[in-house]
């Protein structure tokens, strides 16, 4: 937001175009553009679609973040969506991320700290995308936790944002940048637990033997220990 408002020309190409594209959804609510006509939603989609497979060929950190978001836009026909699109969409993000570290540790990396957060956040969004899209497609998962580095979200990891939580603490949040954190690490924590139940439920070989029946006590458990809301 900080290089948006210098300039639009500060924003990478995909990032910005998945920004806009997401952003029609709230179109018509805003006083100053719901009375005017909406951009054409598919030929953006298109273009958004290029720039981000020519971002590929020497990825960034933006392009995973444009991927991310585009993958969040709702789809052209919802009572058609194109779901193979979607599994092999997050399948290429999880590829490029890989091919630029985002499933390693970089904490101690020589590299700026801010840079060190925003790698921690993607990190955590690609976990997320990956055990969602695997739990609503009925697919195993791609990310595995034997390869998987990246330690827990902290709020030490949101550097562009406010700061007024204390670390550790479990004050409300009193604004929507502090609630947006929140939900944020909450939900790693939750995308954690699915990937416990996924590594068993989305196994050929064991849904097989009938090993999966002990899932049951584990959500069980899972229930019990489980802070509440």
């Amino acid at each position: 937001m900080e290089r948006y408002s210098t300039s639009y020309r500060e924003i990478a190409a995909p990032l910005l175009g998945a920004v806009y594209l997401i952003s029609l959804n709230w179109w018509a609510y805003n006083r100053d553009l719901g009375n005017k006509p909406e951009p054409n939603a598919t030929l953006l989609r298109e273009e958004v679609i290029k720039i981000i497979q020519n971002s590929y060929h020497q990825p960034k950190l933006s392009s995973i973040d444009a991927t991310l978001l585009l993958l969040q836009c709702k789809p052209e026909d919802a009572l058609t969506p194109d779901h193979t699109w979607t599994w092999g969409y997050t399948s290429q993000a999880l590829s490029i991320g890989e091919a630029i570290g985002l499933q390693l540790d970089a904490s101690s990396w020589e590299i700026p700290e801010w840079e060190r957060g925003l790698r921690k956040r993607l990190s955590w969004a690609l976990y997320m995308q990956d055990r969602w899209t695997s739990l609503m497609h009925g697919r195993p998962s791609h990310i595995h936790e034997d390869n998987w580095e990246v330690k827990d979200i902290e709020n030490s990891d949101f550097f562009d944002l406010d700061d007024d939580m204390e670390p550790g603490t479990d004050k409300i949040p009193m604004n929507g940048i502090q609630t947006g954190r929140k939900v944020f690490v909450e939900m790693g924590t939750l995308s954690t637990i699915l990937g416990t139940i996924l590594a068993e439920f989305f196994c050929y070989k064991l849904a097989r033997t009938g090993h999966c029946r002990a899932l049951p006590a584990s959500a069980s458990n899972l229930r019990e220990t489980a802070p509440l809301a």
